[in-house]
């Protein structure tokens, strides 16, 4: 019994550092394009769909409907995306991305997938998939017990 409390214990350590590290993480890459990694991700999205209905963003992206707007209103300040209202239900309002947008997410991913390879540099690359593999099955396993919708992107 002893050594299931003790795993259960360190998994949450973990899942909290990791959490921490990843805040920190976004707070840097932040600093840097002046876009947090959610914003980033915002982008992307919103990119790959070309035009994005404000109603189905925080579903796509997981989020509370106010962290999305919380989220989006720098990026509408700032240029990065525009707001459109449907021309069949006025109610509804859409997003695009601008060319600055797509720029500054470029700018971004960039910025980050440099800073992954540094992180990769410090664990042995024979680890680097295990590192994948093992993420990726804690993560479902939440996603499965808490039953968080898949993503359709």
């Amino acid at each position: 019994m002893k050594n299931k409390i003790d795993l259960e214990e360190k998994i949450i350590d973990t899942v909290r550092e990791l959490s921490k590290t990843l805040r920190f993480f976004d707070r840097k890459s932040q600093d840097s394009s002046g876009v947090t990694l959610n914003q980033c991700y915002m982008l992307d999205l919103i990119r790959e769909n070309k035009i994005m209905p404000l109603s189905e963003l925080h579903e796509r992206l997981g989020i509370d409907k106010s962290t999305t707007t919380r989220l989006i209103e720098p990026l509408l300040k700032r240029g990065l995306l525009e707001k459109m209202k449907s021309q069949q239900d006025k109610r509804a309002s859409y997003v695009v991305i601008t060319k600055t947008g797509e720029e500054v997410f470029h700018t971004a991913r960039n910025r980050s997938f440099i800073a992954i390879r540094k992180v990769l540099e410090e664990i042995p690359q024979e680890k680097h998939m295990q590192v994948v593999e093992s993420v990726d099955l804690l993560l479902e396993a939440f996603n499965t017990i808490y039953k968080r919708p898949t993503e359709a992107v």
